[in-house]
């Protein structure tokens, strides 16, 4: 069940409060939040007061905010998201057979997350969109290069989750060395780097930072047998601290006198079978059998008795268990005293290693979204401001791959913001309306998250939003028919787009008789050809065009 978070967490007052404590900022103005961002600061104090109530930590992994603003990316609805399948399938929900699954060749986890945002977010800014088509052409071209970096980045782990353990004080000694063999490759990666051509990828090396004090510190300190968990020891590295050095000297010599006065003992006792053992209640403890009870010398004293055994203890054993157990207890809590040292300089560190994690995954989804171009013959789209989408021999994404020795057939688009804005599309059931119309819909997005495109030549004009009405479903758990939903999201798309919009409608007005359907269609069309009212780009299928000269229109 769902419930409104306190409305007192979205006061200005009590928002402000929350960020500059957590951000130790004196104005808001430092986080990029002016006046006109009043509300922005109210959604983002809310949101830092709920994970301080429910995570119960410091959050120090979250060191920025970014404010996003309208212009920035294009906003994608929830039904265009679903009918073009850009990260899952209609049908199963699965990730395979979606947009995200065909360019998705990421070789690490955060760089699989931020390709599968670039998909969801695409760009806006023209200048974006260049400069990341330009990183992908970088490494489209230098084919061995930008795979010995993929090797090098297959050995980096997530650097991202291991940060947040930081915050969360679970890192354990494991993580510091997934985080130690990650940075280890960051000198490796700057020289390849090094040789690509241009300035494309520039920005990648000023965001990497080796932190060789910090590697030098994780490589001296946590030893490379390290244990899960942090309860069974042994974590430090040998050699690092010379004090746990020697309390863990003085632990296994312990260990031997255990040995000696346990065979000293049986031969001065002549009991073949006594044994010195040790339990966490009585500690260490000479167990001997009953059989043997007439044996036992006057110095032992009792400790327990068993069914079939006497436990004794004797000055000697005392002494020795207090030395020895002294010097373990001593060395756990010295080396959770190191660890947490280490840990600190992790912390303090955090800012630099974030900025190491951003190269890292960066660097992965463009490397991922020039191999996939390189593997499906994609091509480099032009950009343009004109209002052209102008498309030579362009293809689906996901059903070419789908077929067999690329059996798909290669069509061309072209749409403008005058005489031909709109272009109805017709045809029998299966005859690809629905597969050309959202090939260019997932064409035009993919040049403008910086991908590459499955097209010999493409010349995408910039869009502020694509819109879909795809298919018949329903929402009965909310009361709305299959007619119901399809008009809320043709009064959606009505509503928001523009003459820089792309539109793609699938038969409009299914859920109705033919005549009301046909008439919802047709004003549909009219108010989004009308340049006045929207004059978005729009491309409409229909298998029922002939049924038209019944109306009597034209």
């Amino acid at each position: 069940m769902c419930r409104a978070y306190a409305a007192a967490a979205y006061q200005s007052q009590n928002a402000r409060e929350t960020l500059l404590t957590h951000f130790g900022v004196s104005s808001l103005i430092a986080l990029g939040l002016d006046a006109s961002l009043s509300v922005a600061a109210q959604a983002a104090g809310a949101l830092m007061r709920y994970l301080n109530e429910t995570q119960k930590n410091a959050l120090q992994h979250i060191s920025s905010l970014r404010v996003i603003e309208k212009g920035d990316v294009m906003p994608l609805d929830a039904s265009t998201r679903r009918n073009l399948e850009l990260t899952e399938t209609i049908r199963g929900r699965s990730a395979k057979g979606s947009l995200l699954s065909i360019l998705d060749e990421t070789v690490t986890a955060m760089g699989g997350r931020l390709l599968r945002s670039w998909v969801e977010k695409p760009l806006l800014s023209r200048e974006k969109i260049e400069a990341r088509l330009s990183a992908v052409e970088a490494f489209y071209s230098q084919h061995v290069l930008s795979q010995n970096l993929r090797d090098q980045l297959s050995q980096v782990y997530d650097m991202e989750r291991l940060l947040s353990k930081v915050s969360y004080h679970t890192l354990n000694a494991r993580d510091c060395l997934s985080l130690l063999r990650s940075l280890e490759k960051a000198p490796e990666i700057i020289t390849l780097l090094g040789n690509v051509p241009g300035e494309a990828v520039s920005f990648l090396k000023d965001l990497l930072d080796p932190l060789p004090e910090l590697t030098d510190l994780l490589r001296r300190g946590i030893s490379p047998d390290a244990p899960l968990q942090l309860s069974d020891g042994n974590f430090i590295r040998a050699g690092y601290n010379e004090q746990l050095d020697e309390l863990r000297r003085a632990s296994t010599e312990g260990k031997q006198w255990i040995l000696d006065l346990e065979a000293k003992e049986r031969e001065e006792t002549g009991i073949k079978n006594l044994r010195i053992q040790y339990n966490r209640v009585f500690g260490y403890y000479i167990e001997v059998t009953k059989s043997n009870y007439s044996l036992v010398p006057l110095r032992y004293r009792r400790r327990q008795t068993l069914a079939n055994s006497e436990r004794f203890t004797t000055d000697e054993l005392q002494e020795i268990e207090s030395k020895v157990t002294g010097a373990q207890e001593q060395a756990a809590k010295l080396e959770m005293t190191l660890f947490e040292q280490i840990r600190d300089e992790i912390s303090a560190n955090m800012g630099r290693l974030q900025s190491t994690a951003l190269a890292y995954k960066t660097l992965d989804a463009l490397l991922s979204l020039a191999r996939v171009a390189l593997l499906n013959h994609y091509t480099r789209p032009k950009i343009n401001e004109e209002g052209v989408i102008d498309i030579k021999d362009g293809r689906h994404p996901v059903v070419e791959n789908t077929l067999p020795d690329m059996e798909f057939v290669p069509n061309d688009t072209y749409l403008d913001t005058q005489e031909h804005r709109v272009q109805i599309i017709t045809g029998p059931n299966m005859a690809g309306k629905s597969t050309y119309m959202r090939q260019v819909a997932l064409i035009t997005l993919m040049a403008h998250m910086g991908s590459f495109v499955p097209a010999r030549e493409a010349d995408i004009s910039l869009v502020d939003g694509v819109y879909t009405r795809v298919g018949a479903s329903d929402d009965l758990a909310t009361g709305q028919s299959t007619f119901m939903v399809e008009m809320s999201e043709m009064a959606y798309i009505l509503r928001n787009a523009t003459n820089k919009s792309l539109v793609i409608l699938d038969e409009i007005g299914r859920g109705t008789s033919t005549f009301d359907g046909l008439s919802i269609a047709w004003a549909a069309v009219e108010y989004l050809a009308d340049q006045k009212k929207s004059g978005a780009k729009t491309l409409f299928a229909t298998h029922s065009a002939c049924r038209s000269r019944s109306t009597g229109r034209k």
